[in-house]
């Protein structure tokens, strides 16, 4: 039986502009993903001769019931294309990506298990066809079957490529959680649209030189998080505090990060 271990890396938000509403209460939105490959969870999948899942988690306080989990979800879902042979396996998951911190970690490890057991499986389907896949579990898993930057718009699920390396250009991104749970469907629940202005578009806005952000490149979440979770605000306002070019809550929170020249 095979196995593999494999790194389900975390993502920001750079930009999170609320545009509208659909009308079965999906937000309409633009936002830049970007993926943190520093900051990882760990995923062992071990093939079992039989069909079963297992899961074993260790790095979190809450617990969840494995139905529940989106690792066993994403299984649930790519299992139906073997045809041939056991489905069943094992997956040793070690968390490090906080819960609530709109870091996308939950996401990332269903991506990351699609991926790998269309390895496993040798099913061979295109990347356009596991983020399909994906869709149905979660609006950041598109995102993290393709894993690099994109601007992204309807629910988040609508991509298009965009250049930006912040290391290229001489900068370093510093993810900073806070040790809060921000709950995304409270988030947009509580959005006053009143207080939602509209700009130029996301991609126009990231495309010019990141000493103008601040004042453009805005998070329409910290208006509903940044009231209920004050301590967010504070972890944001230090990292300008520290030199940070460009700072911003990812997400719906409660982890922030800030863009820094390199040292």
């Amino acid at each position: 039986m095979q196995s593999l271990m494999l790194k389900s890396n975390a993502k920001v938000n750079i930009g999170l502009h609320i545009v509208g509403k659909r009308s079965d209460g999906y937000h309409l939105m633009e936002t830049v993903y970007y993926p943190v490959f520093r900051m990882f969870d760990d995923i062992e999948i071990h093939q079992l001769p039989s069909d079963d899942f297992e899961l074993k988690m260790t790095g979190m306080d809450e617990e969840v019931a494995v139905e529940q989990n989106l690792v066993f979800k994403a299984w649930s879902r790519l299992k139906s294309r073997v045809l041939d042979g056991p489905t069943g396996i094992r997956v040793v998951l070690r968390k490090r990506i906080p819960a609530g911190a709109g870091l996308g970690g939950g996401s990332s490890n269903a991506a990351t298990v699609l991926k790998g057991l269309n390895q496993l499986w040798g099913l061979r389907l295109s990347d356009l066809e596991l983020a399909e896949m994906g869709e149905g579990l979660g609006a950041d898993v598109p995102f993290f079957v393709y894993n690099r930057p994109l601007y992204a718009t309807g629910i988040g699920t609508v991509f298009h490529p965009i250049e930006l390396d912040f290391e290229n250009q001489g900068f370093e991104l510093r993810v900073q959680p806070v040790p809060v749970f921000s709950s995304t469907p409270l988030a947009f629940k509580s959005l006053d649209w009143t207080q939602i202005h509209q700009s130029a578009p996301l991609e126009e806005l990231v495309a010019k030189p990141l000493q103008t952000w601040q004042a453009s490149v805005r998070n329409d979440l910290e208006l509903s998080v940044f009231p209920r979770l004050p301590e967010v605000a504070a972890v944001k306002d230090s990292l300008y505090k520290a030199g940070a070019v460009y700072a911003s809550m990812s997400g719906s929170g409660s982890a922030c990060f800030g863009i820094f020249k390199q040292e």
